[in-house]
């Protein structure tokens, strides 16, 4: 569902499905709109492995990106990793309310400084499952 909002770049890899927000702004409504296409693209596409990279300048309140962390651990399938590249002057404060939604529910998320951490972790073979 295409936005005036936000592009969101879906793409399916040989192993990882891709996606990517670009968006001068995002706020929580808007966040939960990306996501709700991002999640159903998964679903469809039945990967068990996510690199999502945020490009977005806007900066948030702690308490925003602490919801849409925890938007991502509840619509994110059980058994699907998903790892996240923020771009964003934001990025300390997005990392830490991604790694303790991470804890508080126990889901198989991580964020990254960059591609290819994000992509190792990903690629990595003896996963734990959370």
């Amino acid at each position: 569902m295409p936005s005036d909002l936000y592009e969101l770049t879906l793409e399916e890899r040989e192993k990882y499905f891709y996606a990517c927000v670009v968006a001068p702004y995002i706020d929580v409504h808007i966040a939960v709109a990306y996501l709700n296409e991002l999640m159903e693209a998964v679903r469809k596409t039945r990967h068990k492995k996510v690199l999502f990279a945020r490009e977005t300048p806007m900066m948030q309140t702690r308490r925003e990106y602490a919801m849409i962390a925890s938007v991502i651990a509840n619509m994110l399938p059980a058994d699907v990793q998903f790892a996240v590249v923020d771009r964003s002057p934001s990025h300390p404060v997005i990392k830490q309310c991604i790694l303790d939604e991470r804890e508080r529910k126990h889901r198989h998320i991580n964020a990254f400084d960059t591609f290819e951490e994000a992509e190792a972790w990903l690629l990595a073979e003896d996963q734990e499952t959370v």
